[in-house]
């Protein structure tokens, strides 16, 4: 474990200052207000952005987890597999038993008591966006975004290749981006990311280890990059 951390210490010492700041916020904020604030820049380029790579793990994500089969690296599969599979019966477990409101339902339920609030978030709308309107805590877009890449910088680190610290940073942020984007499109709360996050990197921690451990890589081989 302190090899694990050691290797990923960038990507883990950001994940925790983050996760740090968005709890602190949602302590010191009002829901509603801090969905605004979080949501109050739009433009027409960001909200085709974030239109499109909130998609990205709805199909691709999941051709991108069978490549590694091409490059005779099951293992790799299995894991993505594995992790991706175990952090959605979490979220939907989860989803299915509180049955929390998302946006749409929150803040239409305001417009009447609270209507500057209800015109505020209408004028965040995109355009093309379809809202749900119950199951939004946790944000399972979220966690299948960081499930994804906080793999992808645990087996990129576990090669020892060049800058692997700073391919952990990109990758955080890379699925920080795909967590926010839920927020900007209004499908999901602050605190639906933040717990869909924290779930994933949980999850993802715990898999990769695991098959680390369980397939006993002997000394001097690249561990589990070199599993076939």
């Amino acid at each position: 474990m302190k090899e694990f951390v050691k290797q990923n210490t960038l990507f883990l010492s950001v994940a925790v200052i983050v996760l740090a700041v968005m709890i602190a916020a949602l302590c010191i904020v009002p829901k509603a207000e801090l969905h605004l604030v979080l949501n109050a820049r739009h433009t027409p380029f960001l909200d085709t952005f974030f239109h499109y790579y909130t998609l990205f793990v709805q199909w691709p994500v999941y051709v991108l987890m069978l490549l590694p089969l091409l490059f005779r690296r099951p293992v790799w599969t299995a894991m993505f597999a594995v992790a991706e599979g175990l952090s959605a019966l979490i979220v939907q477990a989860l989803k299915h038993l509180l049955n929390m409101p998302r946006p749409k339902t929150f803040f239409e339920s305001l417009a009447e008591v609270q209507p500057d609030l209800f015109a505020a978030w209408q004028n965040t709308l995109v355009d093309g966006i379809h809202l749900h309107s119950w199951h939004s805590f946790p944000s399972g877009h979220t966690a299948t975004f960081f499930v994804f890449f906080s793999l992808c910088a645990f087996l990129y680190a576990e090669k020892r290749l060049p800058c692997c610290q700073w391919f952990g940073l990109i990758c955080f942020l890379l699925a920080l981006l795909g967590g926010y984007s839920r927020i900007y499109l209004s499908q999901h709360f602050l605190l639906d990311v933040t717990v869909g996050m924290a779930e994933a990197i949980l999850v993802s921690v715990f898999v990769f280890c695991l098959s680390k451990r369980l397939l006993r890589f002997p000394r001097g081989r690249r561990g589990i990059s070199e599993a076939v």
